[in-house]
């Protein structure tokens, strides 16, 4: 994977799925054609696992590794280039990184980014829904409840005769309040069915 030697490629396991019918790739020749930085045929030396890029929504593409070395005719606009440790934590690693960076080369600007910061903004979309959803749910729910106590109320207020008739013929207080309760969960009992 040199500069100036034949041109090779790690494939990931969805380009093999897809170009190669699942057969094993090691030892094939691709052939890249204008797309490629390489124009012309490469040996997969490699399988990656897939992984997610720009998206976490969407199935990994069928994705070509190319060594950086042998990129020299077409220099990358820009790299990016993962970690992984399990010594030290993330923001520690980067003064290591950027040391062994810049002795191969001094003037590459840096930018260090934690894989959970990465995979929280990817999610930024999904949280907001979330909020926006939970809020909404939440409004109506209130809404709910405010339409609820009115229509109970209203029908208190309609009932107040027949109440005191209940009350001067000796009906005790608490079998008054549960059958005005036990409207109320009838009426919510439907409600959260129909819902459903």
């Amino acid at each position: 994977d040199r500069a100036g030697t034949s041109p090779v490629v790690v494939v990931n396991e969805a380009f093999v799925r897809k170009f190669l019918n699942s057969s094993n790739p090691l030892g094939q020749v691709v052939r890249m054609g204008i797309v490629g930085p390489n124009p012309g045929a490469a040996e997969v030396v490699g399988v990656a696992e897939d992984a997610v890029y720009s998206s976490l929504r969407q199935p990994a593409p069928p994705t070509v590794y190319f060594p950086l070395a042998q990129l020299q005719s077409v220099p990358p606009a820009s790299l990016t280039l993962t970690v992984r440790s399990e010594a030290a934590p993330p923001l520690q690693m980067t003064r290591s990184v950027a040391a062994a960076i810049g002795t191969i080369d001094p003037e590459a600007a840096l930018a260090f980014r934690p894989l959970t910061e990465q995979i929280n903004a990817s999610l930024a979309q999904e949280r907001i829904l979330a909020l926006l959803s939970g809020f909404f749910g939440g409004f109506a729910v209130l809404l709910a409840g405010l339409g609820l106590f009115g229509v109970t109320a209203y029908s208190v207020s309609r009932r107040r005769r027949e109440i005191g008739i209940r009350m001067a013929l000796g009906a005790a207080p608490g079998t008054v309040i549960r059958l005005i309760v036990g409207r109320v969960c009838f009426v919510i009992a439907a409600g959260v069915a129909i819902g459903a």
